[in-house]
Formats: structure tokens, sequence, C-alpha cells
């Protein structure tokens, strides 16, 4: 019996220590990012391994984010939830974060980390635009977009790893324009599309092909140079960037629906790029 109340009171205990508390919050951000952003959470295991538990909880926010676009229904809804996350991050700057695992997670990196907190807001307010599904006029919104996410993304990525941030925006940039293009059926569904001047009911049509393949060719033009003295982290960007863009040149289908078995292939693939780079 008294083994039981002492068996007890120690989970009490270890439940309370902002310690284990930290750990919870760190792992919780690691299941996310595997789960629902697999590219970039390969892309950590090239980084220091300093700094890969921090780039997962800066991407498990970008999960968070992202995950309000992809989940609800209404737009009010929507912007009622990335308002939360604004005042969320208020409250880790301020130094008391809400309880949410990510915002914990956040708080426990701030110390040693440079995050600013104007580009996590602007990350917001990009995906914010996002759910009035405006359709895009030119690829120059289009560039803006991926900018001011995965580029603003891996511009502060940059900063924990101690590279380039010019050429973290830009690579950053291309990953996010590449998922885009990536995801175009996923979109539809959802009532947006990122193809330059093709309206939504406009996406199965020749017009909407040749736009998707005009685009594939801006988005080749953007992507920066590596060079050789280039972090592990960039190199592997690229590769992913690079190798994705061709595989999409040559489908003859805009709608991306890859087969299991080149999936994990390619996930191969990353992973040894990955070892080679070591």
């Amino acid at each position: 019996m008294l083994e039981r109340i002492f068996n007890f009171l120690i989970q009490i205990s270890s439940q309370s220590d902002p310690i284990n508390v930290i750990k919870e919050a760190q792992e919780y951000c690691v299941g996310l990012v595997k789960n629902f952003d697999p590219d970039r959470y390969l892309i950590t295991l090239a980084a220091p391994k300093n700094t890969q538990a921090a780039l997962i909880v800066l991407f498990a926010f970008n999960v968070e984010i992202e995950r309000i676009l992809n989940t609800v229904s209404e737009e009010t809804l929507g912007r009622i939830k990335l308002q939360w996350w604004r005042e969320g991050l208020e409250s880790v700057f301020n130094g008391k974060p809400r309880k949410h695992m990510v915002l914990i997670a956040l708080k426990s990196i701030l110390d040693k980390f440079p995050i600013c907190h104007s580009t996590l807001e602007e990350i917001i307010d990009a995906q914010e635009q996002a759910l009035e599904k405006q359709g895009l006029k030119s690829f120059h919104q289009l560039y803006n977009h991926g900018q001011r996410t995965g580029g603003n993304l891996f511009k502060l990525s940059a900063g924990f790893i101690k590279c380039n941030a010019q050429l973290g925006l830009e690579l950053g940039t291309i990953f996010a324009l590449v998922q885009l293009m990536k995801s175009i059926k996923v979109d539809q569904l959802k009532g947006r599309c990122y193809l330059p001047s093709i309206q939504l009911n406009e996406i199965e049509s020749a017009k909407a092909v040749n736009v998707y393949k005009t685009t594939l060719n801006e988005i080749l033009k953007c992507l920066p140079k590596i060079s050789s003295d280039s972090s592990s982290f960039s190199k592997i960007c690229y590769w992913i960037v690079s190798y994705d863009l061709r595989f999409l040149n040559e489908k003859q289908s805009i709608f991306y629906e890859d087969r299991e078995w080149h999936l994990g292939w390619r996930k191969c693939l990353i992973a040894m790029r990955i070892f080679a780079l070591r």
C-alpha cells in the first residue's frame, strides 16, 4: 500500500517537473514533424546535432499553422485559430507560454537560439491571407507567398545553424513552392489554387497544365546555387527540391499522386545523401 502511494507521489512530482514538461513538449514536436512534415524532419538530420532539437521545434510551429489551413472549412474559424497562435507567440516572448506543447518547446529554446518574433508572425499573416482563397495573378505573387512562409522558416533555421540567411531564405522559398506544386489536388479539395492566373474551376484544363509547366520552370530559375562549402543542411535542401522539380517536370499530370514504392525509394535516397554529407 505504501509502495503504491509512493509511486503515485513520484508520478505527480514528475509531471510537474519543468524539465520533464520540456522533454515531453520536445518529444511531441518530433512526432508532429515526423508525421506531418517528413521532408523537413529528414532535413534536420543533416544539421549539426546541437541544433536538431531546436529546428524540430521551429518546424513543429510551422506544422501547427499549416494544419489550420488544411483542417478548417470556414475562413472565420481559421482566423480565430491563427489569432490564438499570435497570442500564443506573445505569451512565449513574454516568458509565460500558454499550455501548448509547441509553445512550451519554443520557450525552452529562446535563450540559446535566435528567433525573431516578427518573422514568425509573418508566417501566420501569410497563411491567414491564403485563407481568403483568392487566386494568384502572377508568379511574383506565388513567390512572395513562398518567401513569407517557407522562406522565413528556413531563414530562421539558417540563424540556428549559423549559415547564410539569404541562402536560407531562397532555399526555403523554393522548398515551399515545390510543396505547393505537389499539393495541387489537396488544395483543390480545400477550395484553393496556387497556380498563377488559374481559377479553381480551371485546374483540370489544358491551360492549367501549361501554367503548371511554366511555373515549374520559373521555380527552377529561382533555385540558388550551392557552393562546395555550404552547410550540409543547405545541400540536402537543394538536393530535395532539385530531385522533386525533375520528377514533377517528367509527369504529364499536374496532380501529384506518387506510388508508395517511389516515396520509399525517395526517402532512402535522401537518407543516403545525408549519410554521405556527414
